[in-house]
């Protein structure tokens, strides 16, 4: 029996059924038109990856990397697959769905995050900043913060809806939920706080820090601080007010330093006061101004303007003195050499009765009424002797000087006594100068008069 070999050797028989494959090309299944074994059409290029072109179709060399990435998974979702071999990674820019400036860039085998544009602005937060922002060196992190943002400068905004009209504005730090939410072309503002800084538009130079603080603040150059402070002030300017609901009124008024919880309460169109203490200062209304009020519950006196208030009562309650200490008086005398007695009365006003240079009266009559504003009594006994009549009203630490000018009194005396004669002088109703050159002090107690 003889054996034919064939060639190409069938598959039944232990061959491949193929006369000849292309040089390095791949083997794979057969069909019935290409028989039990064919070979792909090319054997790629370097670093190319031999991939599936799905059921019905022969594998390719196709363009890849080494370790390919398949898909990808974020925190919500599910998995990411590639179109056409990509994945696009975004940070919703055009919607500006993580802030202005939140970007990835593709460069190479590098995928680059950004948080800082090429104007140095730093802009986080869905809907914060907007993309034709020519301005620069602003930093903004919040939602909804700053998004009319556009040649404003070296600004920084922090907080949901937080300085959302904030357009051309130079140097602002606004810190809080819905602060300065009018502020435009503010400069050098700080604004600290939930609803801080309301209404402030142009204005310049403010400080401003508390919940709701100065809602109504349209002017420049205030220190406010405290929940609620300065509430009212609007046109008001060069105003220093520290404390919870202080000045609460205060509008229009310049110039004021007032300090302490609920301090100042009533005040509108008032300037140039000084308030320290809580519930300082709130019997003053309106225009009352230039005073200075220090001490717990020091409330004032309302149409009352340049009074000086320090503690509210003597005693030893809240806000009560009971001794006063000023340093730098005892021992010391007065420059001026011209210094006058000061004396208080019974209502804690401090003043002077009378000054030093004593207004200087030549008595040559008998009697002489003394008049009201006679202090030095120079009396001339050269000729006769005088009666000397004091007012019966014998003020408190109201004096007279009564001297013998001539040296006559030994021989023509001198008698001091009251115009009705019935108030007394050291317990009579009469005092007789009776040595020559004799001189008095003569002092109303409030119902009689003292030699001293």
């Amino acid at each position: 029996m003889s054996y034919k070999i064939e060639s190409p050797l069938p598959v039944i028989e232990g061959g491949t059924g193929v006369r000849a494959t292309t040089v390095y090309a791949v083997l794979c299944g057969g069909t019935t038109s290409t028989g039990p074994l064919q070979s792909i059409a090319s054997v790629g290029t370097l670093g190319q990856v031999l991939t599936s072109n799905g059921a019905g179709a022969l594998p390719t060399f196709q363009t890849g990397v080494v370790g390919e990435v398949s898909s990808l998974t974020g925190d919500t979702g599910g998995a990411v697959l590639p179109t056409a071999g990509n994945i696009n990674v975004v940070a919703g820019n055009a919607t500006l769905n993580s802030g202005s400036t939140v970007s990835f860039s593709g460069s190479g085998d590098t995928l680059q995050f950004n948080v800082t544009d090429a104007f140095d602005n730093t802009i986080i937060g869905k809907i914060s900043g907007n993309l034709t922002l020519t301005g620069n060196d602003n930093t903004v992190i919040g939602t909804n913060s700053a998004p009319n943002l556009t040649s404003a400068q070296f600004n920084v905004v922090v907080g949901a809806n937080s300085a959302s009209g904030l357009t051309t504005g130079i140097e602002n730090v606004v810190v809080g939920q819905n602060a300065a939410p009018t502020m435009s072309s503010a400069s050098s503002n700080v604004v600290v706080g939930d609803s801080a800084g309301a209404a402030i538009d142009t204005a310049i130079n403010n400080v401003v820090i508390g919940g709701a603080a100065a809602s109504s603040l349209v002017s420049s150059n205030n220190v406010l601080v405290g929940f609620n402070v300065a509430a009212a002030l609007s046109t008001g300017d060069n105003n220093v007010v520290i404390g919870p609901s202080a000045a609460d009124n205060l509008s229009t008024g310049q110039f004021n330093v007032i300090i302490g919880q609920a301090a100042a309460g009533q005040i509108d169109a008032s300037s140039y006061n000084v308030m320290i203490g809580r519930n300082v200062g709130q019997n003053y209304v309106t225009t009352d101004s230039s005073n200075i009020c220090i001490g717990y519950g020091v409330l004032g006196v309302g149409g009352q303007s340049n009074e000086l208030r320090i503690g509210n009562a003597t005693g030893t309650g809240s806000g009560e003195i009971n001794a006063a200490f000023i340093s730098g008086i005892r021992g010391i005398t007065p420059g001026a050499g011209d210094g006058i007695p000061v004396y208080i009365d019974s209502n804690g006003q401090l003043g002077t009765v009378g000054t030093i240079n004593l207004s200087y009266t030549n008595v040559t009559t008998s009697p002489y009424v003394v008049l009201a504003t006679d202090e030095y009594l120079s009396v001339d006994t050269s000729t006769i002797a005088i009666t000397i009549q004091l007012p019966n009203a014998a003020s408190l630490g109201r004096t007279y000087v009564i001297k013998d000018r001539t040296g006559n009194a030994a021989t023509r005396n001198i008698t001091v006594t009251t115009v009705g004669g019935a108030v007394n002088i050291d317990g009579a109703t009469t005092f007789v100068m009776n040595t020559a050159f004799e001189s008095v002090d003569v002092i109303g107690n409030g119902s009689t008069y003292e030699i001293f």
